[in-house]
């Protein structure tokens, strides 16, 4: 009898640790599982349904096989180390580790997630009063939640504190812990500005904490599965909705579920009314849309003033920050709006939401740039630059080449000879520096325009 019994127990051990494990362990850590609905059921109502829709839209969480995530549930000190461990991109490095031939049993047994707490014991990612009352079944609180996140997350617990109205209350161990994943923003107080270290941490409030976390980029996913820019269009087929989303990179257009979760200042959002929103989005493993984030509205600034520079380069960032050299060959910088519009007259391809922009501009390509009021760049034209060459005749009103022909026979490719306003172009030796034109000089001349109608933009002294 007490064979059976002792077997019945071990099966029974089994059982919960499959269990767990799936309800624990996400089957992704980059994006969202394959086979699964686009939210779940009971957090509808829930303060924290955007941060939980948010990390299972991630994968940091799967869920209850019956699709609930139980908000409310208190957290226990294993499930915490290993959703923790997870999302920082743990999973694959702890299943890598090999299990070592006839060693020793761990100093601290547990019947599902041994491989993590030992990778997180080796790594010291607990802290010894933890381990001194390690129970892994035991409601982990708000402060050793605090002070493991710090651990794993590598932060400096050095700052300027941060007074909460229960900071006495705070275990000394744990107060840096506590004071640097509040500085940081992955962890908040309570509206009433206290902390509650000793308060059991629930499911729903380390979604929100591992929500922050993503957000201050504590967290990190393959870029593969991020999408961003603004909504150009969105449609509806008979099952999904296409979402045709364009940046300053690129065009593309993805599906989503109806039902897939959206948000605008943290309220649902419907996807159909987002056009001409910016957004963050993440994608599953089968690149459709999971999760957006609605961030601002198009303004529709009107240009004020369009002027002529050549292309010196781009620097990423919020926002991207362009620089040029203007007609006087001084070098200036413009923040570049995120929906600004790009056009190629030498391409192609007609659609400017196709272009991009990192890899189409090139060094000293003469463009356009359209300015708001606040100078920022609105337009940019990449423009059909023309050539000719020659030398200087005369100047006067216009400048005139030596044997240059604008005959239209027959057989005779046009070429302009003559320019008027010439003295609105940049001059530049074959350096690059400012430099003056005159009367007998071998020069490049850099032309947009149709013919007779030519405007030059660069007068390039060659000797």
């Amino acid at each position: 009898m007490f064979n059976l019994f002792n077997r019945l127990n071990k099966c029974f051990t089994v059982l919960i640790s499959v269990l767990i494990s799936v309800l624990i362990l996400p089957q992704a850590c980059t994006a969202a599982a394959k086979q699964k609905p686009a939210t779940l059921l009971d957090i509808e109502t829930h303060w924290a349904r955007q941060q939980v829709e948010k990390i299972y839209a991630l994968g940091l969480v799967s869920g209850y096989p019956d699709y609930t995530f139980r908000p409310d549930q208190q957290v226990n000190c294993l499930e915490a180390i290993t959703m923790i461990l997870n999302s920082c991109g743990y999973k694959e490095q702890i299943a890598k580790v090999k299990q070592v031939k006839n060693a020793p049993p761990s100093e601290y047994p547990v019947p599902w997630g041994q491989n993590y707490l030992d990778f997180a014991l080796e790594k010291r990612f607990i802290p010894q009063g933890i381990m001194e009352i390690f129970q892994y079944d035991r409601p982990i609180n708000r402060a050793e939640t605090a002070a493991i996140l710090t651990r794993v997350f590598g932060l400096t617990t050095q700052g300027n504190p941060h007074q909460f109205i229960d900071t006495n209350s705070i275990p000394e161990t744990y107060l840096a812990a506590v004071q640097t994943v509040y500085r940081e923003k992955i962890m908040l107080c309570y509206p009433d500005g206290s902390f509650q270290p000793l308060k059991p941490i629930l499911r729903s409030e380390l979604a929100a904490t591992l929500s922050q976390a993503y957000d201050q980029g504590w967290i990190n996913i393959e870029p593969k599965y991020k999408i961003n820019g603004w909504i150009s269009r969105v449609s509806e087929d008979k099952k999904d909705l296409k979402i045709e989303i364009s940046s300053l990179k690129e065009s593309i257009t993805a599906a989503a579920n109806t039902d897939c979760p959206c948000y605008f200042q943290g309220e649902r959002f419907s996807i159909k009314k987002a056009v001409n929103y910016r957004i963050n989005g993440i994608l599953d493993t089968n690149k459709k849309i999971a999760y957006l984030e609605l961030l601002e509205k198009r303004n529709f600034d009107q240009i004020k003033n369009s002027t002529y520079a050549s292309f010196i380069n781009l620097a990423e960032g919020e926002p991207v920050i362009m620089s040029v050299k203007d007609m006087l060959n001084n070098g200036a910088t413009f923040p570049v709006a995120w929906d600004a519009t790009i056009i190629d007259e030498k391409s192609k391809n007609k659609n400017p939401a196709a272009i991009n922009i990192f890899k189409q501009l090139k060094p000293d390509q003469f463009i356009k740039i359209g300015l708001t009021e606040n100078k920022t760049i609105k337009s940019i034209t990449i423009l059909d630059i023309k050539t000719t060459s020659g030398k200087v005749e005369s100047i006067g009103r216009s400048l005139s080449l030596e044997h240059k022909t604008s005959s239209g026979s027959t057989g005779i490719k046009y070429k302009p000879f003559s320019f008027l306003y010439w003295d609105n172009a940049r001059v530049v030796d074959k350096d690059g520096n400012n430099t003056s034109v005159k009367k007998g000089d071998s020069v490049n001349i850099y032309y947009i325009g149709e013919p007779l109608y030519e405007n030059i933009l660069e007068i390039k002294v060659t000797k």
